[in-house]
């Protein structure tokens, strides 16, 4: 740092006496006077100096001298009494000034000396030790003589023999100097390493550009919390030369939650620090209707979303990410930012976003899920349910049909069938022919009335003459598309037999179920809620059912009339993507429902995650053969190395016409404790009765179950299920006998985030040796299990599973069919459950 005081300049109190003006030349150079006006006396003083070696100091504003201090007078030249007025240089001692009392010397070589003496305040008390009496008794040769000795005394004097000619410096030569002290100074300091950017302080931002700026001859570390920085991290090195100065910059280096610690250092100790601290931005996601939750559920009808991302003071983050959004029925219009992803990927700008989503068909609760995986200013996933409703379509009445009456020659019905044409029994024989078909929908009252008939074949027969559950596309339609090739066919009377019919409404209850009756092709969705596990019954069924809602108590039947043989099949995947060969051929059309279960490889029976898969879009069947071919390979096994490697296994269970056929019976009853505006399931409990007559053998499954939701990331479910079956069989006698078997199922879990970094578990089954129960999860029957775990989050990248568990086994587990049967003998009994 430059100071403000010239440290050249020495100045010299004495005791001496006023002197007039006088003044002399120095050899070789201009003379600068000081003159006084406090004495008559005259005396001419001076002492010489190199002009090399004077530096003016820079020219400062000068208001009030007589208010400066003394060093400050000594800085701008001023004496005690008066300005200066003139100055001599004498090139052999240097700088003389003569003023009342004032006497100013200067000589490079003593300016270290010169600055401790000005900044220990001495330069008040150096003298030449001449006193007034002195001055006045000598004469002018030998006061000048006495001057100069004691100068010479105090002062080193350039060497005699440089007859150079002194130049004073100008202005510009004095600036440009300072530049390059500064420069100098600049540089040395750039030898330390230093860091740009970020600056200590606190954040909201998970990543951040580091900036490290070091002189090129400088090795340097630089590690975030500890660790050096990830090398994948892309980095860029500016090289300023001509400042030898280097720049390395870091783009998106992540941080961690909390403080950050960012040192750069070099190996020989010098180093910089600077500490960022993270804060947790707690920012929540909001999705809301904009118009209408309810839409009818007619395929048209659509609910604009619009969605945003605020913080704790509902102020809006103005943030770019994607946003992802599933539904639980219905679809959502526009394009997908990442088809590949689960869900339908929107972007949110500014942290605003708006989503369309089209209704089904289906009158149904649906619950619309938004969630955000990865933000910049946010600290961790954040998700939000909203729930609608797709009532029923209440739509004007529609009904069309034919009747058709035919009186004529037998075989000549060119309308028929091609069996029945030039049939010889029918040749010379008249035929009368009346046959009626049918559709009509529209409402009666609060009602949607929906129902079909044709008299002459089942309304799911396709032109090739077969009949399948919920019926398909027809070949012969493929050749003659209504609204082109990406046209959709579903069908709204699914029936094997002749008659469909069903009436619907949606009840004035908030959350609750549509109540209908109906006959025609059903699923059981309602004998397959969350909470149940063993007591749950998934299968695809002809016949009636009902459901119906009592305020909170809601009621479901159900009979199915012409159920065939049914059968499950476990098999392990091969890694292909098929062919897999089912037990039975003859497969009903329409029966089967195929699923992907995982489970722990070293736990059978511990089924971690169960996914259905869909005909056309997963899968083709061939009925008659009863073979799979599924679109993508199934993999045997899914690999983790942090966590438990699961074993797949494909589950069918469906019909084949080798069985007898045989009706089914089922009822349950579930009272919902529903609460206005709320965005999750209501609880519940409930009880359920499934008997299915199988002629030689009845099955009978009843229990109860319970549904309790911890918000929308836990829940606690309860449920008990007891099975029998009673066998008809021949005893060693040769006579009809009687086998009951029954056996029981236990289970209680719960499920739930204790912090959002912080989930826990706990869990108890207990399944009997006889319990059996074909149309649910795969379970390990004479197994019990029970255990807790604790699931978290360290940081971003590090996480950790405490948990317990206890096995008891104490059954004989089903056997897996790993080996294909005979082709030619498919109906070899194999060892499935």
């Amino acid at each position: 740092m430059v100071k403000k005081f010239d440290v050249t300049l020495l100045t010299i109190c004495s005791t001496i006496p006023v002197f007039s003006g006088a003044s002399a030349a120095a050899e070789g150079g201009n003379s600068l006077i000081f003159e006084s006006s406090n004495s008559s006396d005259n005396l001419d003083l001076v002492v010489p100096v190199k002009e090399e070696e004077i530096i003016f100091s820079p020219k400062q504003a000068i208001s009030e001298p007589d208010n400066l201090s003394d060093l400050e007078k000594i800085d701008l030249g001023f004496s005690s009494q008066g300005k200066i007025k003139d100055v001599s240089v004498d090139s052999n001692v240097g700088l003389v000034g003569k003023d009342s009392g004032l006497l100013s010397l200067v000589s490079p070589t003593h300016k270290d000396n010169l600055k401790a003496d000005v900044s220990n305040n001495k330069l008040k008390s150096l003298d030449l030790g001449l006193d007034n009496s002195g001055i006045k008794e000598k004469s002018t040769e030998e006061t000048k003589t006495l001057i100069t000795n004691k100068a010479k005394s105090f002062i080193s004097i350039a060497p005699p023999e440089s007859n150079e000619k002194p130049e004073l410096k100008s202005e510009f030569e004095r600036k440009k100097q300072q530049e390059t002290e500064i420069i100098d100074s600049t540089k040395q300091q750039i030898r330390e390493v230093r860091i740009i950017t970020p600056v200590t302080g606190n954040t909201n931002n998970k990543i951040t550009n580091l900036a490290v700026q070091f002189h090129p001859s400088l090795e340097v570390n630089v590690t975030l919390n500890g660790k050096p920085i990830n090398s994948h991290i892309p980095s860029y090195l500016q090289k300023d030369e001509a400042n030898e100065l280097y720049t390395k910059i870091w783009y998106n280096v992540p941080l961690e939650n909390g403080e950050n610690t960012i040192t750069a250092q070099t190996p020989d100790g010098k180093f910089s620090i600077i500490k960022v601290n993270l804060k947790e931005q707690k920012a929540k996601l909001v999705i809301t209707p904009i118009d209408e939750s309810r839409i009818p559920a007619d395929g048209r009808s659509r609910i604009e979303f619009t969605g945003k991302i605020v913080n704790e003071d509902g102020e809006i983050i103005p943030e770019d990410v994607i946003v992802t959004l599933s539904a639980t029925a219905g679809k959502f219009l526009g394009a997908d930012q990442d088809d590949d992803a689960p869900g339908f990927q929107i972007r949110a700008n500014n942290g605003k976003f708006s989503a369309i989503l089209q209704a089904a068909y289906e009158p149904q609760n649906v619950k619309v899920r938004a969630s955000i995986v990865e933000a910049k200013y946010i600290a961790s996933a954040i998700e939000t349910y909203v729930n609608v409703e797709f009532i029923t379509n209440l739509r004007p009445s529609l009904a069309t049909g034919v009747v058709n009456l035919r009186i004529g020659a037998g075989g000549t019905n060119y309308w028929g069938s091609n069996r029945d044409f030039l049939n010889p029994q029918k040749i010379g024989s008249t035929d009368v022919d009346l046959n009626a078909s049918a559709f009509a929908t529209g409402k009666v009252g609060d009602w949607l009335f929906t129902g079909a008939f044709n008299s002459k074949r089942p309304l799911n027969q396709d032109c090739n003459g077969d009949v399948r559950l919920f019926g398909g596309v027809q070949d012969c339609e493929k050749a003659y598309p209504v609204y082109g090739d990406a046209s959709t066919v579903t069908p709204t009377t699914p029936s094997t037999d002749s008659v469909y019919a069903k009436f619907e409404r949606t009840p004035k209850i908030p959350g609750a179920e549509s109540d209908y009756f109906m006959w025609g092709d059903y699923n059981t969705q309602e004998f397959a809620r969350t909470s149940q596990l063993f007591t749950a019954t998934t299968r695809q069924l002809h016949g009636f059912k009902g459901n119906y809602n009592l305020g909170n108590l809601q009621v479901t039947g159900m009979f199915a009339n012409n159920i065939q043989g049914f059968q499950r099949d476990t098999i392990s995947p091969n890694g292909t993507s098929g062919y897999y060969f089912l037990s039975r051929r003859l497969v009903i059309p329409g029966s089967e429902d195929v699923f992907i279960e995982s489970e722990e490889i070293n736990r059978p029976g511990t089924v971690v995650k169960r996914k259905a898969l869909s005909r056309g879009a997963d899968y083709e069947i061939d009925y008659d053969r009863g073979t799979l071919l599924f679109r993508d390979r199934i993999a045997s096994t899914q690999l983790n190395p942090f966590g438990s490697t699961l074993a797949n296994r494909i589950v069918v269970t469906y019909q084949n016409d080798k069985g007898s056929d045989s009706k089914l019976y089922g009822g349950r009853v579930q009272y919902n404790f529903r609460e206005e505006n709320l965005d999750t399931k209501s609880p519940f409990i409930a009880g359920s009765y499934i008997k299915e007559d199988q002629n030689e053998r009845d099955f009978e499954l009843y229990g109860a179950d319970f549904f309790v939701p911890l918000g929308n990331s836990g829940q606690i479910v309860g449920e008990y299920a007891r099975s029998r079956q009673r066998t008809v069989g021949l005893s060693n006698h040769n006579s009809f006998s009687f086998r009951d078997m029954s056996g029981s199922a236990y289970r209680l879990e719960a499920l739930g985030k204790i912090t959002p970094n912080l989930s826990a578990q706990g869990f108890y089954r207990s399944v009997s040796e006889n319990f059996a129960n074909n149309a649910t999860w795969s379970f390990a029957p004479g197994q019990t299990r029970y255990g807790a775990a604790l699931i978290g989050k360290f940081t971003e990248t590090t996480s950790f599973n405490l948990g317990y568990e206890k096995e008891r086994n104490f059954g004989v587990a089903p056997a897996q069919r790993t080996e294909i049967f005979d082709l030619f003998n498919p109906q070899t009994p194999t060892k499935t459950r």
